[in-house]
C-alpha cells in the first residue's frame, strides 16, 4: 500500500512506492509532479491522498507549469483528471478535481485543448457512462470560465449538447438542476443561440416545460425558471413555451404550457407568503 510523507527533505508531496523512479527534474515547490500525475491513475491511492496532492498542485504555479510544458504530459494529466471526475465517489475529491480542471483550462487557454476536453466527456457519455452530476457541474463551470465555448457546443460539438439535454430525462433532480445550469450558459450567449438548430431549440423548450411541470425541489425549479427567463428573449421560443400540448403537438413528453405552470407556482408561493419572482435569479451551481 503506497503512503505519503508529509515532510521528507525538501519534498512535501511524494508517493514513496513510485518516487524512486523520478528524478529531481520533476520537483517543484516541494512537489514531485511525476508522483502527482501517477497518483491520479492508481486505484491503490486513497481519495484523501489524491485530493491533498491536487490541493498542493493548485497552490504551486511552478508545479502546474511543469505539468503543461509538454503536450503529451498535459494531455495525460487531463485524461487522468477526467477519469477521476467520472469514477470517484468522494465528494471532496470530485470538487477538487473540478477546480484543477478549470484552472488548467485557464492556465492553458487553447481552443484545441478545450475541444479535446469536450470530446473526452462526450466519449465517456456515449460509452455507457451516465452524464453524472460532477461532469455536468464541471461543464457548467467550464462555460462560465469560457463563455465562447457555448457557441462551440451549438455548432461543432452539438453532440455534446444533445447528451446534456437527454440527461433531463433522468430521475435525479440534482442532475437535472446541473443540466439547467449548463443550459443557462447556452441561452445566455446570443451567438450560440443563433447557431442552435431549430429542432434542438424546440426540444429544449419541451424538455424544460416537462421538467418544470414535474419538479419537486426548489433548486431544480429555480434553475428551470432561470433558463426559461433567458429563452423568453426570443419570440419564436416564447411561442413554443406558450403552446399547449393539445394545440397540434405530438411530443410524447407530457408537459403544461408556461402560463399554466407559472400560475400554479405562483399560487403555491402565495400560499407560503412568497412570490414567483424568487425563482428568477441566475441558475445556481451544483457543487
Amino acid at each position: 500500500m503506497p503512503y505519503y510523507v508529509e515532510k521528507m527533505s525538501s519534498l512535501d508531496v511524494i508517493c514513496e512506492k513510485i518516487h524512486d523512479a523520478h528524478g529531481p527534474q520533476w520537483e517543484r515547490g516541494g512537489i514531485c509532479v511525476a508522483c502527482v500525475a501517477e497518483m491520479m491513475d492508481r486505484s491503490d491511492v486513497s481519495a484523501v491522498r489524491k485530493r491533498a496532492a491536487l490541493v498542493s498542485v493548485m497552490r504551486v504555479d511552478a508545479a502546474r507549469e511543469l505539468l503543461y510544458c509538454e503536450e503529451q504530459r498535459r494531455v495525460h494529466f487531463i485524461s487522468s483528471l477526467l477519469k477521476t471526475l467520472f469514477s470517484a465517489v468522494d465528494s471532496s475529491l470530485l470538487d477538487q478535481t473540478v477546480q484543477v480542471l478549470l484552472q488548467v483550462t485557464l492556465d492553458v487557454p487553447n481552443q484545441a485543448f478545450l475541444l479535446f476536453i469536450l470530446d473526452q466527456i462526450h466519449s465517456r457519455w456515449t460509452d455507457g457512462e451516465k452524464a453524472s452530476l460532477s461532469s455536468l457541474t464541471f461543464l457548467g463551470k467550464l462555460l462560465d470560465a469560457h463563455p465562447a465555448l457555448s457557441q462551440t457546443l451549438t455548432s461543432s460539438r452539438l453532440c455534446v449538447l444533445e447528451c446534456v439535454c437527454s440527461a433531463l430525462l433522468v430521475s435525479d433532480e440534482d442532475v437535472k438542476a446541473a443540466v439547467c445550469y449548463v443550459m443557462f450558459g447556452i441561452w445566455s450567449c446570443a451567438p450560440a443561440i443563433q447557431t442552435l438548430p431549430d429542432t434542438l431549440r424546440q426540444r429544449m423548450c419541451v424538455l424544460l416545460l416537462h421538467t418544470l411541470s414535474h419538479t419537486h425541489t426548489t433548486a431544480l425549479t429555480v434553475n428551470c425558471l432561470g433558463v426559461v427567463k433567458q429563452m423568453c428573449q426570443y419570440s419564436d421560443v416564447v411561442c413554443v413555451l406558450m403552446r399547449d400540448l393539445k394545440d397540434g403537438g405530438e411530443d410524447p413528453l407530457p408537459y403544461q404550457p408556461l402560463p399554466l405552470i407559472l400560475k400554479k407556482r405562483l399560487k403555491m408561493r402565495r400560499n407560503r407568503g412568497r412570490t414567483i419572482s424568487t425563482f428568477f435569479p441566475k441558475c445556481s451551481e451544483q457543487t
